[in-house]
């Protein structure tokens, strides 16, 4: 993809207030981490835009915009937070910096933003494998699009009330014995 097709040169500004959290959120950031952003933002303005689905996008279970009136935060969703308070809505009328994308796998793209960034929990994490394994998600898509190991899928799912049966039946299985037919 040419430089001049990457989402980073289609930046809009959007009312703060046409914006809606993703259902699938799995970051979490503290307190402390929260009053630093909120500072970054009032000392050095918006650095990084907040990624969101169009409007026209409603995905069940996954968004808040069944009326199709809302743009859904995929990554920055703790940026939007702090646009709300007064300090930084001042700055620029209650308008924040987006990126209207539509990947493929908006789950991932979001796990992915995440762990990039260091800041993941993993009870929603769990949910999020959980889905993706109910969705019939094979587990190595899961573990490709996520970036994670077979443990850390099996211990997620495993932590999300799925049932081993479940979590293997597209597991690849190595040969560890084969039985001796001299002996029989």
């Amino acid at each position: 993809m040419a430089k001049e097709a990457q989402p980073i040169n289609n930046i809009v500004w959007i009312k703060r207030d046409e914006l809606s959290a993703n259902l699938y959120n799995p970051n979490a950031v503290a307190k402390p981490e929260m009053r630093l952003l909120k500072q970054s933002i009032l000392e050095d303005g918006w650095l990084f835009p907040i990624l969101v689905f169009d409007k026209s996008i409603h995905i069940e279970g996954m968004t808040n915009n069944a009326e199709r009136n809302v743009y859904t935060i995929v990554d920055g969703f703790h940026r939007y937070t702090i646009s709300g308070d007064s300090e930084v809505y001042s700055l620029t009328d209650g308008f924040v910096p987006c990126i209207i994308i539509n990947p493929s796998n908006p789950m991932a793209t979001t796990v992915r933003m995440n762990r990039a960034k260091g800041n993941h929990a993993v009870l929603k994490m769990s949910e999020i494998v959980v889905n993706q394994i109910e969705s019939g998600v094979d587990i190595n898509v899961i573990m490709k699009n996520f970036g994670m190991e077979r443990e850390e899928v099996m211990r997620l799912s495993r932590r999300g009330g799925i049932a081993l049966s479940d979590r293997v039946r597209n597991a690849d299985w190595s040969q560890a014995w084969v039985p001796d037919k001299r002996h029989r």
